[in-house]
């Protein structure tokens, strides 16, 4: 398959997940020194999830604020530089931020997600894993399944394959649902911590699914029925 992943080194150059052979983009960057210290000791702080539809930097104050006041004003920026390039990324299309602290084994079977783009930010834990379309077989994808280790060996056979964001990194990932894109969303995963008692802040910014007609949705919606 033609789709493929390319680690850029500037913000301007996440624009290349609009390439159509594109489907995966990372920025990789060292986090701010200030975020560093700001964000220590968040392995204490209590597990949350806030989303909603972001048109204003009033609207990333509230998803950041069960940091607590003195996080909260020090995220905001960050989070507002790449709603900024998202933002543009996406022209202008309502996206769905998101903000959570997670101690779960989210998503850690190998997916795609049936969305537009999505833009994620790791900053506290081990980042989003993906593999490159040449290390995924599809058909597996959407088979039956028990096991979440057999299923995942079959989607992707060779481990060596997978690929891993680091905390700061930018990820961009086409969904499904981007234009011309069917049977070509980016395959990805969360990172398994709850075994070893880690712990993940992560900040998310969605295009919606061109299945769902209302603005407002904050849903992830799967695969259409039809599909």
């Amino acid at each position: 398959m033609a789709n493929l992943a390319s680690v850029v080194r500037s913000p301007q150059a996440l624009a290349q997940i609009l390439q159509p052979e594109q489907n995966v983009c990372l920025l990789r960057r060292a986090l701010p020194v200030a975020l560093t210290g700001g964000l220590a000791g968040l392995a204490d702080a209590p597990a949350f999830e806030r989303k909603r539809v972001v048109r204003s930097v009033v609207d990333l104050a509230w998803l950041a604020e069960p940091l607590g006041p003195g996080r909260a004003a020090l995220m905001v920026p960050d989070l507002s530089r790449w709603f900024a390039a998202f933002h543009a990324l996406s022209g202008g299309v309502p996206a769905v931020g998101s903000v959570s602290v997670t101690r779960h084994d989210d998503c850690r079977k190998f997916h795609v997600d049936w969305v537009g783009l999505r833009l994620i930010v790791t900053y506290v834990g081990p980042g989003t894993e993906w593999v490159s379309n040449d290390g995924v077989h599809r058909p597996a994808l959407h088979a039956n399944w028990r096991s979440l280790a057999a299923i995942n060996r079959r989607i992707v056979p060779d481990p060596r394959r997978v690929m891993a964001a680091a905390a700061g990194d930018v990820l961009v990932l086409k969904g499904e649902s981007y234009p011309g894109n069917a049977g070509l969303g980016a395959v990805h995963r969360s990172p398994p911590i709850a075994e070893r008692g880690g712990v993940r802040f992560l900040f998310k910014l969605t295009s919606p699914s061109t299945h769902c007609e209302d603005a407002e949705c904050t849903i992830d919606h799967d695969a259409p029925s039809a599909v």
